[in-house]
């Protein structure tokens, strides 16, 4: 049950990529914030969802390097709630899975988006006929399929996941949780390091060659 009201919170919030925005209401820090509140444990969400936010922040939503931002930070949030022990060691392991799952769905998303010529004809063909809501169908079919597809995505791979950030809880020697636990405390200060070089890289003016 968790996983499908965890994954509707993140199916509603990516809507905001195609839909009704952009209001940054994908990014990591929101998507983790709200499903670590949903699911009881705010704080930890919200540390979860900052970590992302912070590490990935010069990471870019669109375009050939873009990775699933929201994916990553709900996956995140979820698994570090969600798993058999409450500690530092389980934000550090939600965050290294979740990085790959958030670039695979934006790659799976690129090769679906391929196939829409169909879709695409079948708007042209709309508006040669003179009927012109069916632009407002079109965005509705196309953000309810991308809902759908969301929605299942995240309740599948959130399920598997935890299974995975559970065994290596159990499974891990305790010398290994106790460094995790430690880099978990660094997480933030790398994040914060990151982003300050992000904002300081866009804020220094534009070296040009003198002739």
């Amino acid at each position: 049950m968790i996983y499908l009201l965890a994954g509707l919170v993140y199916a509603f919030l990516n809507l905001d990529q195609i839909a009704v925005g952009p209001f940054l209401l994908s990014r990591p820090l929101v998507v983790g914030s709200i499903i670590g509140a949903v699911l009881g444990n705010a704080p930890l969400g919200f540390t979860a969802g900052l970590s992302a936010e912070l590490m990935l922040i010069s990471v870019p939503s669109s375009g050939p390097a873009a990775t699933d931002l929201a994916l990553i930070g709900g996956l995140a949030a979820f698994w570090a709630v969600e798993a058999y022990a409450s500690r530092g060691a389980a934000v550090v392991l939600a965050l290294l899975l979740a990085v790959p799952c958030g670039w695979a769905s934006r790659r799976a998303d690129l090769l679906i988006r391929r196939q829409n010529d169909r879709f695409g004809d079948w708007i042209v063909d709309g508006l040669t006929a003179g009927r012109e809501r069916i632009l407002w169908k079109a965005l509705a079919t196309w953000s309810a399929l991308w809902f759908v597809k969301a929605w299942v995505v995240f309740a599948a791979v959130s399920f598997l996941g935890l299974k995975v950030v559970d065994w290596c809880l159990n499974r891990f020697p305790l010398r290994v949780l106790d460094g995790l636990d430690r880099g978990a405390d660094l997480f933030l200060v790398v994040g914060f390091a990151a982003a300050l070089s992000h904002f300081w890289g866009r804020l220094r003016p534009v070296r040009t060659e003198q002739p």
